[in-house]
């Protein structure tokens, strides 16, 4: 996957631009754009000339690789635990294939201060 990243003001996105031959499905597009789901990381969907894009909010957070190089404690370990158990149990809530969900240490975020953690769809 080819994720970007790109600051606008104080706010931080993770971009992937969608290629040609990329299958999208419409119905969990509109279902993470249109509303917030907990455990998955606020989503938007832009279109520029025939390029598509999918940003996702992840401003105050650092991936989850970077968060587990410091030292780990029994409450950072559970907001990870507890981020992703919640977005797959609101994935599947939201009709939305958990086989969209990105596993991938680099892309899962959590805030240093809350251990609260979200995943990208």
């Amino acid at each position: 996957m080819d994720f970007t990243f790109e600051n606008i003001g104080t706010n931080t996105f993770l971009v992937y631009e969608i290629k040609p031959t990329d299958v999208v499905d419409n119905m969990s597009l509109g279902m993470i754009t249109n509303n917030k789901i907990s455990g998955l990381a606020q989503t938007q969907f832009m279109q520029i000339d025939t390029k598509k894009y999918v940003k996702y909010n992840v401003s105050s957070k650092i991936s989850v690789r970077q968060f587990f190089t410091g030292s780990v404690n029994k409450k950072r370990l559970l907001g990870v635990f507890t981020g992703i158990v919640d977005a797959m149990l609101s994935a599947e809530e939201y009709m939305i294939d958990p086989a969209a969900i990105v596993f991938d240490l680099e892309y899962i975020f959590s805030d240093v201060s809350t251990c609260d953690t979200v995943l990208v769809c």
